[in-house]
């Protein structure tokens, strides 16, 4: 699961916290309730004041009693013969008495530091208090159907004043996911052409939010609105239709490597809503996919960052696999395939990767070496239990919910490429059934009953047994010789 129960779909990312920028969360140690939907941020470095070094003058005599002793006279050169030129010969102290030390080279003074341009203030739009009073008779107005010029008038300056101006407010931050679903049941309860018109209004003002230099909490749900507005409200059973007009909004901002980073999930929660209820045209759904390439494939970074953009990029590739499409010959397939087998890259984003490959339409047939893929899913796996038992080895601990997380994804991913497997050479249809069985055998022993107590603890020494010996099973699975690559035939041409 990947993203944040703070985005308003109750999904946390494994092995990390949720950021904490939309929701109204329980304050952590050490912050009011009011600052708990910031992340925590790097303690500034102090800055050192710049000083400028003088530069030392002439050195001094230690006492006036010290003295340069005179030079020595010339002798007088030969008229017949001249004797090289020699450099002066340095003064030699006369017994008992220290020469000055040499005048040094006057250094240049620093220059001072250039002044940093000021941080632009946070932007709050006005609140009229006044247009609170206001709000009967704005859902009054959204459910009439038909709207006049003035009642568009009068809708706008409620939003713009009140609405959506509460958002901006830093004191607000911690009502501002409140707002925000306040704002879609408002919407949800518009009819007819009422709708369609304030839709359109409140789309503008959202993005004017989003673009401006407000507070991050009112950026961000400023972004997660566009991605929750309708075209057609749910009704009954009916679901709803999300909004084409805000896709190309979305994935700009999803696009935009100069944007922060919690404003490119938030885009993305909005793309992937799109997605899921099947609001994305075919060829919309290829541009997304090779548009999202660049960024699924960054390099991971470390230091602090890396949490956000690991979350980035896991939440790109659970997109390219809902869009279920593989690419122009085979583009995204290949491209998860690679990031599976890097070994630099995070376990979420490799078994997020594995995952999405078989969830992929391979009906123009698949473009790898399927063969190859067993093993390097296989491998995966492994490389999944085996820092756990190492672990476990040293410290007697296991984490069982996140190895079991891994292996269910990997073992998802293996099982949606039965179908291509069934189609292959003997040798590999039979090396993906025992590596397919062997994860599946690893997997299952986290719902076994004989290895829980009375209250449902897992009963980790003889889980850790069981899974030593699925861990053997699987690396004999593996251990089997290779075959040739596939024929033609079974590739994407």
């Amino acid at each position: 699961m990947l993203v944040g129960g703070i985005l308003g779909y109750g999904m946390l990312l494994p092995g990390q916290g949720a950021f904490c920028w939309a929701a109204e969360a329980k304050a952590p140690a050490g912050k009011s309730a009011a600052e708990a939907d910031l992340p925590d941020m790097p303690a500034p470095v102090p800055k050192t004041a710049p000083g400028v070094e003088k530069s030392p003058g002439p050195a001094q005599p230690e006492s006036p009693s010290e003295k340069v002793p005179p030079k020595a006279p010339a002798k007088p050169e030969s008229p017949s013969k001249k004797a090289p030129v020699q450099p002066p010969a340095k003064p030699q102290p006369a017994p008992g008495e220290q020469m000055p030390p040499s005048e040094a080279p006057a250094k240049p003074k620093a220059k001072p530091p250039a002044k940093e341009k000021p941080a632009e203030p946070i932007v709050e739009w006005p609140v009229d208090e006044a247009q609170r009073e206001k709000r009967m008779e704005v859902r009054n107005l959204l459910r009439a159907g038909t709207l006049t010029p003035e009642q568009i008038k009068f809708l706008s300056e409620y939003y713009t004043q009140y609405g959506l101006a509460r958002w901006t407010q830093g004191a607000n931050r911690a009502e501002v996911r409140k707002y925000r679903d306040e704002l879609i049941r408002e919407l949800a309860q518009a009819e007819g052409q009422a709708h369609d018109q304030v839709v359109q209004m409140v789309m503008k003002l959202l993005v004017k939010m989003a673009e401006g230099n407000h507070h991050p909490v009112a950026r961000v749900n400023a972004v997660l609105a566009l991605g929750e507005l309708n075209r057609v409200e749910p009704r009954g059973t009916k679901p709803p239709e999300p909004l084409p007009a805000v896709q190309p909004i979305l994935f700009q901002m999803v696009q935009n490597a100069q944007l922060p980073e919690m404003l490119r999930v938030a885009a993305l929660v909005g793309l992937r809503r799109h997605v899921e209820l099947g609001a994305v045209a075919d060829p919309t759904k290829t541009q997304w996919a090779i548009g999202l390439l660049p960024l699924v494939q960054e390099r991971s970074s470390s230091g602090r960052a890396a949490a956000g953009r690991d979350w980035l990029r896991q939440l790109a590739i659970e997109v390219l696999e809902l869009l279920k499409t593989p690419g122009p010959n085979g583009q995204v397939a290949l491209a998860l395939s690679e990031l599976l087998a890097d070994t630099n890259n995070p376990m979420s984003i490799r078994v997020a990767a594995a995952r999405a490959l078989g969830n992929l339409d391979y009906s123009q047939g698949f473009p790898a070496d399927l063969n190859k893929l067993i093993r390097e899913m296989g491998q995966l796996a492994l490389d999944a239990i085996n820092p756990e038992l190492e672990t476990y080895q040293k410290e007697k601990k296991l984490l069982p919910r996140r190895l079991q997380t891994h292996l269910i994804g990997i073992y998802n991913g293996l099982n949606g490429l039965q179908k291509i497997a069934a189609s292959q050479p003997k040798e590999t249809a039979d090396l993906y059934q025992k590596v397919l069985e062997a994860v599946r055998g690893c997997a299952v022993l986290f719902e076994s009953s004989k290895l829980r107590d009375s209250d449902g603890n897992l009963l980790q020494e003889e889980f850790v047994k069981e899974l030593k010996q699925q861990q053997a099973a699987l690396s004999k699975a593996l251990s089997a010789p290779a075959t040739s690559p596939p024929s033609e035939k079974n590739k994407i041409s």
